[in-house]
């Protein structure tokens, strides 16, 4: 075992003292273990932000395990981020790896940045500046990364930070210098330029409304990798009258925050500092043409269907956070303040549903003993389990009310704040953010009140462990129905065609939905395909188009294809 892997002392490590001894610790380094290669590459740079002076061969140095470095950084933003990502442990150790590795490297650019920008700097110091910039900018997009990762907000003295750096180098003319991004065979193959690595990350800035899950992070991460090609920095008078446009972005570098879109109560704020204004015109351009790009390229079913319809999604949403003017949205009704109204909140997913609505029915049955009448349309009652169909309560009947521990998930009580025809704002606490996330399935009901399924369109952390949520109404009094598929997907497990679903009736009252719907598992959906659904009947139906399609269900209306049979 390595000596600096049983950390016994920063005088065990390899220093950073040549380019040829950043090659020797990046050799040294285990392979199989990123976090030990992690831990071991912040005790050597932490000797850069030591004592002795600034000295050119240690800068180069750590030019050079900065590139080595890359891949290693890269493999655990990726393995923090996966859906599929390990045990809580891990992930936070993972978590742990990003930030520190990120930020020993920032705070070994900001020791040279500061030699840089005092007094007895020479022209070869100046010379690296660009560099130095660059490579501390991408170690804060980073550091910027994970909080929207984790829904938190970045620290206002981070961006002050970011802001008077930025500042520094439009003042020496050093914002536009091209720096190297990429070397192939000893040569520059792409460059990069100061400005674009800060549009880079005031662009993730703008996706820190709550609405986005990692993963779509991610991926937008990417594509604004080249977008920042596309747009540019243009200072502009504040005295102009731009300022109270309710058009375009901007970012004030003598302020506490990131870029902001232009709103008419811009200029109340005042007009000291220096204000830059972010040009998103051909941003929009290129979402139109990755749009059609991927909408031509989409697969007809399967689970990469899936992958482009979020794909798809994930665009529309880009299109609308990146409009150089600003969206104008029509309300299906106005929001209004809910004083204190606690409710009974099941978050966890479809399978957490049916289990809810399980057990609910269940005892619901025991406490009911006369048949509903027979009913000649489409009354979707629930279905216990696989071996046959239970009828509905009779109408009179009441399950009074529910303990919280009559489930086999946890009911905590949360707070609604707000709320419309559409929506509702909730508060309340969770021990598992990630059962909450955008695009999480949940329902809520207050009291007796039949169950409103929602999905999750926003989550902010609030303290510890509270959390808002903004939340989109799909549905009332939810059913779990049995699906009997017509294809035979796999004729060899007779089980396996029969599918446990959602169903959500019509209703007149809040929330108002005007068509019956059903929520799928989304491995088991594919437009068209044709199930007989169970209930107090039984009755052919064919899926339609997708109203919703996420990673573990699909919202779908669906036509009856054959006549009821009582």
């Amino acid at each position: 075992m390595l000596k600096f892997l049983t950390r016994a002392g920063r005088d065990d490590v390899p220093g950073l003292a040549t380019v040829d001894s950043a090659e020797a610790l990046w050799r040294a380094l285990p392979s199989d273990d990123p976090i030990a290669s992690q831990v071991a590459i912040c005790d050597a740079l932490a000797q850069i932000n030591g004592p002795r002076a600034a000295e050119i061969n240690r800068l180069h140095a750590l030019f050079a395990i900065e590139r080595r470095s890359q891949s290693l950084l890269e493999g655990l933003l990726s393995e923090y981020v996966s859906p599929s990502s390990s045990l809580p442990d891990r992930e936070r150790k993972v978590r742990q790896a990003v930030l520190k590795l990120s930020r020993s490297f920032a705070q070994a650019y900001e020791f040279f940045l500061r030699h840089v920008r005092g007094n007895d700097a020479g022209a070869e110091w100046t010379a690296y500046a660009p560099a130095i910039l660059v490579q501390l900018f991408k170690h804060r997009e980073i550091d910027l990364l994970v909080a929207l990762y984790r829904y938190e907000a970045w620290p206002r003295g981070r961006w002050k930070e970011l802001n008077g750096a930025y500042e520094f180098a439009l003042t020496h003319n050093l914002a536009r210098q091209p720096v190297g991004a990429d070397r192939r065979n000893g040569k520059t193959v792409k460059t990069i330029t100061l400005e674009q690595t800060f549009i880079r990350i005031l662009l993730l800035q703008l996706m820190d409304s709550g609405q986005f899950l990692p993963s779509d992070i991610a991926v937008a991460r990417q594509w604004i990798a080249r977008w920042c090609e596309l747009s540019s920095l243009e200072p502009i008078d504040p005295h102009d009258g731009m300022l109270s446009s309710t058009d375009g972005f901007v970012v004030n570098l003598a302020g506490y925050e990131g870029v902001k879109r232009l709103a008419s109560s811009h200029a109340a704020t005042g007009t000291t500092g220096t204000y830059l204004r972010l040009d998103a015109a051909r941003i929009a351009e290129s979402i139109e043409h990755e749009s059609a790009a991927v909408g031509n390229a989409a697969p007809a079913s399967g689970s990469e269907a899936m992958v482009h319809a979020r794909r798809l999604a994930l665009l529309s949403k880009l299109k609308i956070v990146f409009a150089p003017k600003r969206p104008r949205f029509k309300r299906r009704g106005e929001r209004t303040e809910v004083a204190s109204m606690p409710v009974q909140a099941m978050i966890g997913g479809l399978s957490s549903l049916f289990r809810m609505l399980r057990n609910e029915s269940r005892r619901v049955a025991n406490a009911v003993t006369s048949p509903s009448p027979d009913v000649v349309e489409i009354t979707i009652s629930d279905v216990s389990n696989y071996a046959g169909v239970r009828r509905s309560p009779s109408p009179g009947a009441s399950i009074g009310s529910l303990p919280l521990t009559t489930f086999d998930v946890p009911q905590p009580l949360w707070d609604v704040r707000d709320r419309s025809e559409s929506g509702c704002r909730l508060r309340g606490r969770t021990s598992n953010p990630r059962q909450s996330l955008p695009g999480s399935l949940m329902a809520f009901r207050d009291n007796d009140a039949p169950w409103t399924v929602a999905i999750v369109r926003r989550f902010s952390k609030i303290v510890g462990e509270n959390v808002e949520l903004g939340v989109e109404h799909i549905g009332r009094d939810p059913k779990r129905v049995l699906l009997i598929a017509h294809d035979n997907k796999d004729a060899g497990n007779a089980k396996r065609n029969k599918i446990v679903a959602l169903y959500l009736p019509e209703s007149d009252a809040y929330p108002r939905i005007p068509i019956k719907t059903l929520i799928v598992p989304a491995d088991e959906y594919s437009p068209g395909r044709v199930f007989t659904m169970l209930s107090t009947n039984e009755a052919a139906v064919r899926l339609k188009e997708p109203i919703e399609q996420q990673r573990d269900f699909v919202w779908t209306s669906f036509d009856v294809v054959d006549p009821v049979r009582p």
